[in-house]
C-alpha cells in the first residue's frame, strides 16, 4: 500500500496488514534493518516529524515500549512468525492519493519510525499498514474522516495489476451479489472476528465445530519443498479442484481454485487451507477477486465477488 510521509511528502510502500495496529517504515538511521530496495525515511529531512514521550496515551497503547534518556517513547512490535520491529513512536503527516488530481493529508498520524526491524518482510516494501481495529491503527486514527468504513480488492497473485484500497465514503460494498457477515466484539480488539458456521468441498458440507470429516484423496501426492503448505499434488494438466465454500454467518463465500491451491514450485501444487490450532484466518489468498468492505460503525463484513483487475 502507498502512501506519503512527511513534509515534503515522501513516498512509502508498506504491507497492509488488517491483523495488527501499528503503522511503521524502516527509519534513517538504521542500526539492524532488513534489505529494502528503496530509499529509507529520513525523520530529520521532513519538517512535521515530532517524537512522543513516554506519557503519551500513544505510548501506552502500543503496548511493549520503555524510554530512552530524552524521555522518547521507544516501541518493541513483534508479530506472530517472530518478525519485528523496534524504534521510536512519532508523529507525522500522511498522505494518500485520493484517485483524483488532489490528494489528502491528515497531520499528527501516529507511526513507528524503525531503526531495528526483522523478520519475513519483503525488500520491496518500506514497513507495514496497520488496519486492524486496535487504538493505533490507522482506521482509528482517521476514523472521524473515514466512518469506520475501508475496503480492498484484491488481484490474484500472477495478475499485473495493483490491488485497490478505499476508505470512507468510496469504501461502501454494494450490488445484489452482496453477501454480509455481521463482525463480533471479543479481545483482542485489534482482530476483526467473523463466525464461520460449516464448510463446503465440492457435494460435501461440514459443521466447523466438527472434526470428523470424511476425505478423498486422488492424484500423486508429493511434498512441499519449502515446508509451509501440508498437502500438496502434482500439478498434471487435467488437475482440477473441487469448490470450497466458507459458509460464514449469512454470508457463503465460494473459493476459487486460484485461491485454495497454489504453485510454489514447478510441477507442484498445495493446498491453501492449513490446520491451526490456535486463532483460524481467514487469509488474503482466499480473498483474492473479491471487494471486501469494512462497516467498523455497523459491525459487518461485506464480500462481493469480482475480477478485481479490471478498473472499478
Amino acid at each position: 500500500m502507498k502512501v506519503s510521509v512527511g513534509t515534503p511528502p515522501f513516498e512509502i510502500l508498506g504491507i497492509a496488514d488488517t491483523g495488527s495496529d501499528l503503522t511503521w517504515t524502516q527509519c534513517q538511521p538504521c542500526t539492524q534493518c532488513y534489505k529494502q530496495k528503496a530509499p529509507l525515511f529520513d525523520p530529520r529531512k521532513t519538517k512535521t516529524y515530532r517524537t512522543l514521550s513516554c506519557e503519551s496515551q500513544a505510548c501506552s497503547a502500543v503496548g511493549s515500549s520503555s524510554c530512552d534518556t530524552n524521555n522518547v517513547c521507544e516501541y518493541q512490535y513483534s508479530y506472530g512468525d517472530s518478525s519485528y520491529t523496534i524504534g521510536d513512536l512519532a508523529v507525522e503527516t500522511f498522505t494518500f492519493d485520493s484517485g483524483t488530481t488532489e490528494s489528502v493529508s491528515f497531520p499528527k498520524v501516529v507511526f513507528g519510525c524503525g531503526h531495528q526491524n526483522e523478520g519475513t518482510f519483503s525488500e520491496t516494501g518500506s514497513g507495514l499498514i496497520g488496519l486492524g481495529g486496535g487504538p493505533l491503527s490507522i482506521i482509528s486514527q482517521l476514523n472521524k474522516s473515514i466512518g469506520g468504513k475501508f475496503s480492498y480488492c484484491l488481484t490474484l497473485l500472477n495478475s499485473n495489476v495493483s490491488s485497490q484500497i478505499s476508505f470512507g465514503t468510496n469504501a461502501i460494498v454494494t450490488g445484489p451479489s452482496v453477501v454480509s457477515t455481521p463482525l463480533v466484539k471479543k479481545d483482542p480488539n485489534t482482530f476483526y472476528y467473523l463466525t464461520i458456521e460449516e464448510s463446503s468441498v465440492g457435494t460435501n458440507r461440514v459443521e466447523y465445530q466438527n472434526s470428523k470429516a470424511s476425505s478423498v484423496d486422488e492424484g500423486k501426492r508429493v511434498s512441499d519443498s519449502q515446508g509451509s503448505f501440508k498437502l500438496c499434488y502434482e500439478l498434471t494438466s487435467d488437475f482440477s479442484a473441487p469448490p470450497v465454500i466458507a459458509h460464514f454467518k449469512g454470508a457463503d463465500v465460494e473459493l476459487t481454485q486460484e485461491s485454495t491451491f497454489l504453485e510454489v514450485e514447478q510441477g507442484v501444487v498445495c493446498l491453501t487451507l492449513v490446520p491451526s490450532e490456535d486463532l483460524a484466518i481467514f487469509g488474503n489468498l482466499h480473498q483474492m477477486n473479491y471487494e471486501i468492505g469494512y462497516d467498523i460503525v455497523g459491525q459487518s463484513v461485506n464480500f462481493l465477488r469480482k475480477d478485481c483487475s479490471k478498473a472499478q
